[in-house]
């Protein structure tokens, strides 16, 4: 089983006891859970019948539950007023889902912004609460202590708030949408790529049939093609030159002399 899946599992029991109870025992139930270590989502528990009634009767427990499953411990020093003091307890839980809700926007947190998101005070502090977080299962990633941040490998999901869902929707669609354009893109190029391949197939093909024509129309010449290969060279006068080497000045010299002496 998955540390989320652990975690989604963990508020049932929690939902279960809600349906029995109305009143001051349901406001125990919610309290119940958000002091339990290992509840950190709270939808399910917020959406039951009996819950809701007691949230409407008792503005400060809806406000506190709220908090807990979309807030951060920023919202609650903005409203701390409306709301509840935290015990030691509450707030380290609330350190912890604040921590998950910021790797969730990042993939890598400095230790300043997380100090003073978490507000705390010293860097042992926040690795201490970091390394609860990772045993926890609410996240992964690895503390970078030289360059002071957080690398964020996954983070656990947390509710969702009201019209948030509709925002997911509509950026799921958003993407949707660029992904078929560019599919349709990548078609358009490789229909182009198919059909430029398939164009100079066919002009190999043709000049390959030329040349096997150029072939035998040649080799249906008189004598044949290594015929008209091997006959002798004609001079500029169309006249076969003669397989004779021909005499260097000096013995055409010779030779008049001789033919002159003979006659």
């Amino acid at each position: 089983m998955s540390a989320e899946v652990a975690v989604r599992q963990a508020i049932e029991r929690f939902v279960l006891l809600a349906k029995g109870t109305h009143g001051a025992a349901c406001r125990a139930v919610i309290d119940q859970a958000l002091q339990a270590p290992d509840t950190f989502v709270f939808g399910e528990l917020i959406d039951a019948p009996t819950v809701v009634e007691v949230c409407r009767n008792d503005q400060q427990a809806g406000l506190l539950l709220q908090l807990f499953a979309h807030g951060t411990l920023s919202d609650y020093k903005a409203h701390q007023a409306s709301l509840p003091a935290l015990t030691p307890v509450l707030l380290k839980k609330l350190r912890l889902l604040s921590l998950v809700t910021l790797a969730n926007q990042s993939k890598r947190v400095t230790y300043q912004d997380l100090l003073r998101e978490l507000d705390l005070t010293s860097v042992r502090e926040l690795e201490d609460l970091i390394i609860d977080g990772i045993y926890m299962g609410l996240l992964g990633g690895k503390l970078d202590q030289k360059n002071q941040c957080l690398e964020v490998d996954f983070a656990t999901g947390r509710d969702l708030k009201a019209g948030q869902l509709q925002e997911m929707t509509n950026t799921i669609t958003t993407w949707a949408l660029n992904c078929h354009q560019l599919l349709g893109g990548m078609q358009e190029k490789m229909n182009s790529a198919n059909a430029a391949k398939a164009s100079n197939r066919s002009r190999e093909e043709a000049a390959n049939q030329m040349v096997e024509e150029i072939k035998k129309t040649l080799s249906s010449l008189p004598g044949g093609l290594t015929s008209h290969l091997s006959q002798e060279p004609f001079d500029d006068g169309n006249r076969i030159r003669s397989k004779r080497p021909m005499r260097s000045r000096d013995q055409a010299r010779d030779l008049g002399y001789q033919l002159g002496r003979a006659t």
